[in-house]
């Protein structure tokens, strides 16, 4: 902490949405830091950031390779639910399909019946 009670840009904690916003919220504070050290006389800061950014450069990496595995492992599960949802839709069709041609051929089955009985009863009479 600063004199006055406040949290130096070392200490600030950013949060971070998702994996394309991280690394850019990440490599604009970068970049502004960078500039901020070519300008500015307080070389304290940019060298305070630098420092706590080489301590955290592995937790950074292993964060970043977490979210690209996470990121993988999610789109393997969506290609499989996919296919699933795929595979099933086929297999609902067919069946339709199936029942569809059943009752068209009972469907003829008993008008036949009927034409064979309405046959039957004028040949009675």
């Amino acid at each position: 902490m600063l004199a006055n009670g406040k949290r130096g840009p070392s200490e600030e904690f950013i949060v971070i949405s998702g994996r394309k916003e991280g690394v850019k919220a990440f490599l604009f504070l970068f970049r502004h830091f960078l500039v901020f050290s070519y300008q500015s006389p307080m070389s304290n800061v940019t060298s305070t950031f630098l420092d706590k950014l080489k301590e955290q450069s592995f937790t950074i990496i292993l964060m970043i390779g977490g979210l690209y595995y996470q990121n993988q492992m999610f789109q393997q599960q969506l290609e499989r639910y996919d296919a699933n949802v795929k595979e099933k839709q086929e297999y609902i069709d067919k069946i339709v399909d199936a029942e569809r041609e059943r009752m068209i051929a009972r469907e003829q089955y008993l008008m036949k019946q009927r034409d064979e009985f309405i046959a039957m009863l004028k040949d009675k009479k």
